[in-house]
């Protein structure tokens, strides 16, 4: 996997973070607009994980842990969502 190098400022990973959804108690096209927001999010994640991952060749890089976590609470959000389907 080629990498750029990618730096995540901890305001970034607050922002990402908060942008998560609140209420799962919605409409189902809403549900599923969220759900198709949040697909993208975590692949987005996945590939500057990836990249990161490629640049510095160390899994445990201050990056790589901050997005790692990130990419955790985006999936946990679209877990939670999708049981409410």
């Amino acid at each position: 996997m080629a990498v750029t190098q990618y730096h995540m400022t901890s305001s970034i990973a607050e922002h990402l973070i908060l942008e998560r959804p609140h209420r799962f108690g919605t409409k189902v096209s809403d549900r599923n607009r969220l759900t198709n927001a949040l697909e993208e999010e975590i692949f987005q994640l996945r590939l500057r994980m990836e990249r990161v991952i490629q640049e510095h060749k160390l899994l445990t890089s201050q990056n790589v842990l901050e997005i790692s976590h990130i990419l955790d609470e985006k999936i946990n959000a679209y877990m939670k969502l999708r049981m409410k389907s």
